[in-house]
């Protein structure tokens, strides 16, 4: 899972940090910011029991958008001594500049489309290179245990029926690769059976049918100015 080069791969902003106090719900929740308590969005559907609960330190980013009964969007909280990105919005960003970087063909790329339909799928990448054509899907690991990487950390229908539509792919002619976004510092990543049984299985299914599976340590590396309403810079590096 490691690489003992750094790549710099995507510069993803804030603009506070923030006390999280309690989710709402699966999408919204509240932080402690400036001694006010205000409403954050939350983009990223797992359960994150580990990451958001009341009193951990989070990052998060104001949105100038009127429209919106939330201002701020959750990007990344403590764990440890580190940042993990809790923010999903990124992760199809993230894996797209891994595939620009050619880290996962050795071919040249010809092609590469996103968010493309498969039967009843949509797919985050189809790449095209001069010997195979590939969908790619792409899932963000936040969970840890014992310096494991699990995934999911919730049960997942949409990830399940993408795995077996990779499956299905492959017969027809296609490449299929699982790209896993893995940030919490981990020496390994498995399947996670606790959570969801169905989902492991069909990992371990899509494994004996030839899908690439590539967990990719990432580090979310966040600077802070004292300045708290100035955007903060802060990048995502694979090892």
């Amino acid at each position: 899972m490691y690489n003992k080069n750094m790549k710099k791969l995507l510069k993803i902003p804030f603009t506070d940090k923030a006390i999280f106090l309690k989710r709402l719900n699966k999408y919204v929740g509240l932080v402690k910011l400036n001694n006010e308590t205000t409403t954050i969005h939350i983009h990223d559907p797992g359960r994150l029991t580990e990451l958001i609960f009341p009193g951990n330190e989070v990052l998060i980013n104001r949105v100038n958008n009127p429209k919106r009964k939330t201002h701020f969007d959750l990007i990344a909280a403590k764990n440890d001594n580190e940042w993990i990105l809790v923010n999903s919005m990124y992760h199809s960003k993230i894996a797209e500049k891994i595939i620009k970087y050619n880290l996962l063909f050795s071919d040249k790329i010809e092609l590469i489309k996103s968010e493309v339909k498969f039967k009843n799928s949509r797919f985050d990448f189809l790449v095209k290179t001069c010997k195979t054509t590939t969908l790619i899907e792409v899932k963000g690991c936040t969970l840890r245990k014992e310096n494991i990487a699990l995934f999911p950390d919730a049960p997942t229908k949409r990830g399940n029926k993408h795995l077996l539509e990779l499956i299905e792919a492959q017969k027809l002619g296609f490449k299929g690769i699982l790209v896993i976004l893995v940030f919490p510092q981990s020496k390994c990543f498995a399947p996670n059976f606790d959570t969801d049984k169905t989902f492991s299985q069909n990992f371990i299914k899509s494994l004996n049918h030839y899908i690439n599976i590539f967990p990719i340590q990432l580090k979310y590396s966040p600077q802070f100015s004292n300045n708290n309403f100035q955007r903060n810079s802060s990048t995502m590096s694979k090892y």
